[in-house]
């Protein structure tokens, strides 16, 4: 009696694991199938497969500064020359990295700037003039989409009007 007791629930345990897993294995392909479908229709990442970057493209440009002085100073030179319509100063972040072969930590401050492709070189070129590290990360990021007014009001600051 014991033994039939213990097929049982062998047998309703087996039952109920192939059915929660069959039920798992629908659940992750619908959102599969779903977040596929919404990716392929998605306007914003149409642009993206579309995008041609020319001098009125807009641009998010990345630096890190080794401290908020540096990063002030590149940012008020930036924004007096007109290369771009913003600057944030992000609050003092962790960097690990590896450098001349050393693993380094640091604290740094990034600076996000919102600007356009055509003055991008210039802009480049005032960063690495003001910057203190040897080699500074400097990233150019495209622009896909935004609100319209905003991106207009980007141009317009750094001369595309």
């Amino acid at each position: 009696m014991i033994e039939k007791a213990r097929l049982i629930r062998a047998f309703f345990i087996r039952a109920v694991c192939v059915r929660v897993a069959r039920l798992v294995l629908i659940f992750v392909l619908s959102n599969l199938a779903t977040s596929v479908w919404i990716a392929l229709n998605h306007v914003t990442l149409d642009k993206m497969r579309d995008m041609k970057i020319n001098d009125q493209s807009i641009v998010l440009v990345m630096t890190n500064c080794p401290d908020k002085t540096v990063a002030q100073t590149i940012a008020k030179s930036i924004l007096k020359k007109n290369l771009a319509a913003c600057v944030n100063i992000m609050p003092e972040m962790m960097s690990l990295y590896t450098w001349n072969g050393k693993e380094e930590v640091a604290a740094e401050v990034q600076l996000l700037i919102k600007t356009t492709a055509h003055v991008y070189p210039e802009l480049q070129t005032l960063i690495c003039s003001l910057h203190p590290y040897q080699t500074p990360e400097i990233i150019a990021i495209p622009v896909v989409d935004g609100l319209p007014s905003y991106l207009q009001w980007v141009h317009e600051q750094t001369g595309l009007e």
